[in-house]
């Protein structure tokens, strides 16, 4: 089994994890960076502790990629009664589905059914709405994340079952754990810089685009008639996706004709194949401090168990489905300082073993001091050393 990579440990401000291997993307599954066929994927957890210790956990909800499919439709006095079926998760996964925004009568949900894993959804409406009303409900699951997916069926009077199977304004929300933070990448707004005009009275201006990437380059031309707040404003007027500000200028805000202010060298952000989990975050940690950091994120996938739900939205306590965990780990003494070699003969005293190592953990010279400084006696060290910042596996 492949371990966790623990990264930046230099910097003790940037310490981050990734798991890069193909299929084991754990951290870019829980970060929404790469996808794949969740759907008898339960959940991910990421377990962390200090020097042996302290072991917290948190449990992080899949990204499911939901999808709405229809499957049949009745018409009944002027009702048509649609079973749509929810694809993207395993049935035995849903613990219950609430509306959370009913549709005015006369169009209003009936319930939900878990068969062998499939989740039907029905759903009725009078046949000469048009448009339908939105439909939103909540699918609770056996973890309790809850996902509200939201959507709008394209029915067509005033023929009965007129709808075509597509839907609109389809979308999906779910909250993540706060440890869990989503990094930024490294776009940039585009900018004149600050330019010197030598108009009279010098005049020094700066312009920024208000968005991060390329998109942000961008040439304003005055006239010497109207000031520069007019053309920036008339700017954004006519480029409301791609508006700047004027955040600086020194003189007269009448700018001569002809002049071109160019906003340039925005970059896109770029997005790495692979995403760390940010350890500082993690921790709640700005600075993480000398110390044995251990991590382990697994992925918990569902043994389908081929039960039957429902036939209304109230069912509740559903059983846990059994299943089984793929974990990625690691342990890592994590130290910036610079090791600072003391004298020799702490590293020749290696009959008193413990004595060794409690000296080496007070000065905060760890795995790296026993590497720098112990030539052949660091194994030892190294091995005694992570032994005693776990005291269960040492008895001084």
């Amino acid at each position: 089994m492949s371990n966790l990579n623990f990264l930046n440990t230099d910097n003790c401000n940037d310490v981050g994890i990734d798991t890069p291997t193909q299929d084991l993307t754990f951290v870019d599954y829980i970060l929404k960076n790469k996808v794949k066929d969740f759907t008898n994927v339960r959940k991910y957890s990421v377990t962390y502790s200090i020097n042996c210790k302290d072991e917290l956990s948190v449990d992080v909800p899949p990204n499911y990629q939901f999808d709405i499919v229809s499957v049949s439709c009745i018409n009944d006095v002027n009702l048509n009664s649609y079973t749509i079926r929810l694809d993207g998760i395993h049935g035995d996964l849903v613990n219950q589905i609430l509306y959370s925004t009913l549709p005015p009568l006369p169009g209003i949900s009936i319930g939900w059914t878990n068969t062998n894993g499939v989740i039907n959804i029905t759903l009725v409406y009078d046949d000469s709405l048009n448009p339908l009303p939105d439909c939103q409900f909540t699918v609770i699951h056996v973890d309790g994340f809850e996902y509200v997916i939201t959507f709008t069926l394209n029915q067509s009077p005033p023929a009965t079952c007129s709808w075509d199977g597509t839907v609109a304004g389809f979308s999906i929300t779910y909250p993540t754990p706060s440890i869990i933070n989503q990094p930024t990448y490294g776009g940039k707004f585009a900018t004149t810089g600050i330019i010197g005009l030598q108009i009279g009275p010098e005049i020094v201006v700066e312009i920024v685009a208000d968005n991060v990437g390329t998109a942000g380059n961008i040439v304003i031309t005055t006239d010497g008639i109207s000031n520069l707040d007019f053309w920036v404003n008339d700017w954004n007027t006519s480029n409301p996706t791609n508006t700047v500000t004027l955040t600086y200028i020194e003189g007269a805000n009448w700018i001569g004709p002809g002049e071109n202010f160019t906003l340039s060298n925005g970059v896109n952000p770029t997005i790495p194949d692979n995403l760390q989990l940010s350890l500082n975050t993690l921790y709640s940690l700005p600075v993480l401090y000398p110390a044995l950091y251990g991590v382990k994120i697994c992925e918990t996938t569902i043994i389908p168990s081929g039960k039957t739900q429902g036939p209304n939205s109230s069912f509740l306590f559903a059983p846990i489905p059994e299943g089984t965990d793929i974990c990625l780990e690691n342990n890592q003494f994590i130290d910036c300082q610079t090791a600072e070699c003391v004298d020799s003969n702490l590293c020749d005293s290696i009959e008193d073993i413990c004595n060794l190592t409690a000296e080496i953990k007070k000065q905060y010279q760890s795995i790296i001091y026993g590497i720098d400084c112990c030539g052949e006696a660091k194994q030892k060290i190294l091995k005694h050393y992570i032994r005693i910042v776990c005291p269960s596996e040492l008895n001084c």
